[in-house]
């Protein structure tokens, strides 16, 4: 019940609480104004959505601006768990003594800090006996690092997030239920959140944008909040510029951004299909990126 917040936080579920700035992965960095009742779900989704004990103690392997580690810190104290957030993030040195010193069971992190473990360093993960599990978001997850690492280490679990800055949080799914299918999902929406699909004619297949309801979502852009006179107007939705698809048992998966593609030959080709499939034929290859280039305007 939001009533729980009166006392400790902003007596209103839609006072600001935190302003958090997207990575301007498309553009121009936007500030994002979150509320305190997006704060508050968000937290209390987290938890029990895993197996977490009151002894386990997690390493927050992000920087404190980051939208993942911040809502990660929140939910941990919200639900009184215990947390870790080392000093340097630029040692992995230091990463596996802190993981081996303290004993720690849980790691936040992004995906790609995972695939470079998993590549290079997957005996150091073998050998941290307390491990139990591992949280990833913000970046879309790499199939050939979770499969790698979970044949290595059968008894860990491994969840994934998706959200955006502007409506975190938004799906979940425990990536052991996914071996051995063709890809991974990002699961299904978590409670209080309603996520769909809009379908436009170019879309086939049953995909469409995802699209995010709920009371988690931002109020709001700082600089459209600060040119309105009345201040806020909270949107009721959130179009996160991916496409997306739902299985029979409501669990969805990623497609490419709906403006990530170029055209050949009348047919579009999204650069992110090009390099999962180099990352999974060539074992040798740690990371790659497929880049439109004209050469001679032979458009290749």
């Amino acid at each position: 019940p939001i009533e729980a917040l009166s006392g400790c936080y902003a007596h209103e579920p839609d006072d600001l609480a935190m302003i958090i700035f997207t990575s301007g992965s498309m553009g121009i960095k936007k500030a994002v104004c979150l509320s305190q009742e997006s704060i508050f779900i968000t937290a209390s989704n987290t938890i029990p959505t895993y197996d977490y004990k009151k002894s386990d103690l997690e390493l927050i392997y992000l920087p404190l601006q980051h939208g993942f580690g911040i809502n990660q810190i929140h939910a941990l104290i919200h639900n009184k768990h215990s947390v870790y957030i080392p000093e340097n993030l630029l040692s992995l040195s230091s990463f596996f003594e802190v993981l081996d010193k303290e004993r720690v069971t849980c790691i936040s992190m992004i995906p790609s800090i995972l695939n470079l473990l998993t590549h290079k360093y997957i005996d150091v993960l073998k050998s941290i006996k307390d491990l139990r599990f591992i949280l990833l978001g913000a970046e879309s997850v790499r199939r050939q690092a979770i499969e790698k690492l979970l044949k290595q280490i059968p008894s860990l679990n491994i969840y994934s997030f998706y959200g955006l800055t502007e409506a975190p949080r938004s799906t979940s799914c425990r990536l052991n239920d996914f071996l051995g299918q063709k890809e991974f999902s990002i699961g299904k929406a978590l409670p209080g959140i309603s996520v769909n699909l809009k379908a436009s004619k170019e879309d086939t297949d049953g995909e469409g944008e995802i699209a995010i309801q709920g009371a988690h979502i931002m109020l709001g852009y700082m600089h459209e909040i600060d040119s309105k006179e009345n201040g806020s107007s909270k949107t009721n939705e959130i179009l996160s510029g991916d496409l997306g698809l739902k299985n029979s048992n409501g669990n969805f998966y990623l497609r490419p951004r709906k403006d990530d593609f170029f055209k050949k030959s009348g047919f579009k080709v999204y650069p992110i299909e090009i390099e999962n499939i180099v990352q999974e034929k060539l074992s040798e290859v740690f990371n790659c990126a497929a880049v439109w280039v004209d050469l001679e305007n032979s458009h290749q």
